[in-house]
């Protein structure tokens, strides 16, 4: 049987396209981290929370080791838009981390 464009299989394959890279899920960490002022662990932690799930999953996003699902990614993104302002959602999604206004 040939999968269909709106066969799940089709559409598991089109989702998983839009998984983050573990650098930017490691540059959201990082400006959740600049905005509390926290450590690796801590921002890791706060991170987790945001999405229900363990520190050990996030550190897992981040080394590559699990993919995380674009919803996920999704909501962290809205939760810390809404934390951390948008210009600094932008940055970590978009590789700008290097001024700090984009940061926090």
């Amino acid at each position: 049987m040939i999968p269909t464009p709106d066969h799940p299989v089709s559409n598991r394959k089109r989702s998983m396209r839009n998984n983050p890279a573990p650098d930017e899920i490691i540059r959201l960490r990082e400006c959740i981290q600049a905005f509390y002022g926290i450590g690796i662990t801590a921002a890791q932690d706060q991170c987790a929370e945001m999405l229900h799930t363990s520190r050990r999953s996030w550190q897992q996003w981040e080394r590559g080791e699990r993919k995380m699902h674009p919803a996920f990614w999704e909501l962290i993104l809205i939760k810390s838009a809404c934390l951390l302002g948008k210009s600094a959602v932008h940055g970590a999604r978009h590789g700008n981390t290097d001024r700090k206004e984009e940061l926090c």
